[in-house]
């Protein structure tokens, strides 16, 4: 089965050495992962997409793919754009529709970032050209030449409503299942109050496994990651009905964090 290349998070500081003049730079839009054969539309773990005809005509044949050596054509699936729609909004358009077995795909993208050639370590340079060379709807390549260069890019990007840069190297193969590309994304924080506890399991039997949260919208979640051995092993009472600060990458439906992320306990309004 077919292994999408991943993502690893990054942030750039001071003592940031990548020598980003051997980078790709490209906008990480907020929609749905999807692979193209020719033949099927595939989601990130391998499901079956069932778009409409209107939706597939638009996609690539397997002859042209073939003609460019393209095995499968990776692209985000995004609700086309309408004035005064937020990025959420957009986003809960795209899934409901890419996840119905007979909605509409009308108004549906994809917008390719990548594809595996016949020649598996092809780098992406090469593979960028067999989609430019298809005049396929992709998804706009930049070049920065150093950090302070990236960073202008990155506050633009997230100004038009995209959810953060991708980095690609030039000369990369395409790597399926390893984290070869680099993310940079914004991280957000906010305090909500402890309700409750999830208890662990299997190593972290018989400690916290979670923290049931509340935001001040009503909004309720769990949240696991970051807590350390330590802090597992604490009563539940040192934190049910106290605040703690939750980092996330953005708000979900009905107001959730997306991937939350415990930073620390303290008491309201510190």
């Amino acid at each position: 089965m077919f292994k999408p290349m991943l993502a690893k998070n990054i942030t750039i500081t001071k003592a940031c050495k990548l020598d980003l003049t051997k980078y790709f730079v490209q906008p990480k839009l907020d929609g749905v992962r999807a692979s193209w054969d020719g033949k099927q539309l595939l989601s990130r773990t391998g499901k079956l997409f069932t778009p409409s005809e209107n939706f597939l005509s638009r996609l690539p044949t397997p002859e042209d793919l073939a003609k460019r050596s393209i095995k499968i054509i990776e692209g985000e699936l995004l609700y086309t754009y309408v004035d005064n729609m937020s990025r959420l909004d957009r986003f809960s358009k795209t899934v409901s529709i890419v996840r119905s077995k007979s909605a509409d795909w009308y108004n549906i993208n994809m917008n390719f970032f990548d594809c595996v050639l016949a020649n598996p370590w092809s780098s992406y340079t090469t593979r960028h050209r067999a989609m430019i060379g298809g005049n396929y709807r992709t998804v706009n390549n930049y070049f920065v030449k150093d950090k302070e260069d990236l960073m202008r890019l990155y506050k633009d990007i997230i100004k038009y409503g995209q959810e953060g840069l991708m980095l690609k190297l030039k000369d990369g193969g395409y790597q399926g299942g390893v984290r070869a590309v680099l993310k940079l994304k914004p991280k957000n924080d906010f305090e909500v109050k402890v309700v409750g506890v999830v208890e662990g399991l299997g190593k972290y039997k018989g400690m916290i496994g979670a923290l049931k949260c509340l935001t001040e919208e009503g909004a309720s979640f769990n949240v696991g990651s970051g807590l350390n051995d330590e802090q597992r092993k604490q009563a539940h009472t040192m934190y049910i009905n106290k605040y703690i600060t939750v980092e996330h990458e953005g708000l979900g439906r009905a107001g959730r964090p997306r991937f939350p992320v415990f930073k620390s306990i303290r008491n309201k309004g510190d």
